[in-house]
């Protein structure tokens, strides 16, 4: 998921990954299927933001993480990530 303008798509398709970018307008009226789309983007992109914005509420990541933490901060992430699971639901 990413805003209009990010050029990822051949990084992401190296990780068999896909892009998603909600459909643009250009003046005209967006069809049934472009507009659901574009709800379902919306709305996985309000989930990843709730998640990140409670990762950001560990201590550990509420300023700048010290360089010598750098190798190990996709662990400490995974770890915190599976903290908050145990913790509660994202939406209430």
């Amino acid at each position: 998921m990413a805003d209009r303008g990010f050029l990822i798509r051949d990084v992401l398709a190296t990780r068999y990954a896909t892009l998603n970018i909600p459909p643009f307008s250009m003046g005209k009226q967006l069809s049934s299927k472009a507009v659901t789309k574009i709800r379902r983007i919306a709305s996985a992109r309000i989930h990843v933001e709730r998640a990140i914005s409670r990762l950001k509420n560990y201590k550990t990541f509420q300023g700048i993480v010290p360089l010598k933490l750098h190798p190990l901060v996709d662990q400490m992430i995974l770890v915190c990530a599976a903290l908050w699971n145990w913790d509660s639901r994202l939406v209430k």
